[in-house]
């Protein structure tokens, strides 16, 4: 009997600790919203450090949100902008060719292991690179011991853009958010917005939600769609 009693009290708590754990790992939902914001990520040199349910996972990239991060610090001037796109799309091309060069692990590379992993990818680079270089990453460290501001999630896709959004592109993402966060992380299921189609996701809304949109929302979702994908494909 007590042997039961024990292994019963074992098993309330094994499911109890497992609905806490599964309770602190849901994303925020007001992270989810499009209305908030991103925080810069030094690991990656990105704002992309998100939930997969965010509509923004994984979209940047370190030669543009290294940029835009930069910039919002302290404007660079349009000659030290070109060197560091320069050496970061480097970093970026490197990156997908060689899995054993990792970002996170920028510092800690010398000048001739830059070289080389270029070589490796078949690419050139100059000696304004290494010189780039070598100055992103005394930058890093110093921004390791500073505050870096976040960004919220319009400024950033807008500054991808290059232009404003308008008004109904902003309602497209805050609706398009909402509903794919339920997507995602609530119901589980797979989409790209790659590879996947705008009437596929119009599908899946009603399949897992039963969400058929307005005709009038659904151009702005679709305006939203096409955005991303555009941005994802570059």
């Amino acid at each position: 009997m007590r042997k039961t009693l024990l292994l019963t009290m074992f098993l309330i708590v094994v499911l109890f600790s497992g609905c806490a754990s599964n309770e602190s790992i849901e994303p925020d939902h007001k992270e989810m919203s499009f209305e908030s914001s991103l925080s810069f990520d030094l690991e990656s040199l990105t704002y992309a450090n998100t939930a997969e349910a965010d509509l923004l996972f994984e979209l940047g990239s370190a030669s543009t949100d290294y940029i835009i991060m930069t910039n919002k610090i302290e404007e660079l001037s349009s000659n030290d902008e070109t060197a560091h796109v320069s050496i970061l799309t480097v970093f970026d091309q490197v990156s997908s060719a060689d899995n054993t060069f990792s970002i996170k692990d920028l510092t800690t590379y010398s000048s001739k292991d830059i070289e080389e992993y270029a070589s490796q990818a078949e690419l050139t680079i100059t000696i304004t690179d290494i010189i780039t270089f070598n100055t992103i990453k005394s930058e890093i460290e110093s921004y390791r011991n500073n505050y870096i501001p976040n960004i919220s999630k319009q400024e950033y896709v807008e500054l991808l853009l290059e232009r404003d959004l308008t008004d109904n592109e902003l309602q497209g993402f805050i609706v398009l958010q909402e509903y794919y966060f339920d997507l995602i992380y609530h119901n589980g299921a797979d989409y790209s917005f790659v590879s996947n189609t705008f009437n596929e996701l119009l599908i899946l809304f009603d399949e897992y939600m039963e969400y058929v949109p307005t005709e009038e929302i659904e151009l702005n979702l679709e305006a939203a769609y096409n955005i991303l994908n555009s941005l994802l494909i570059e």
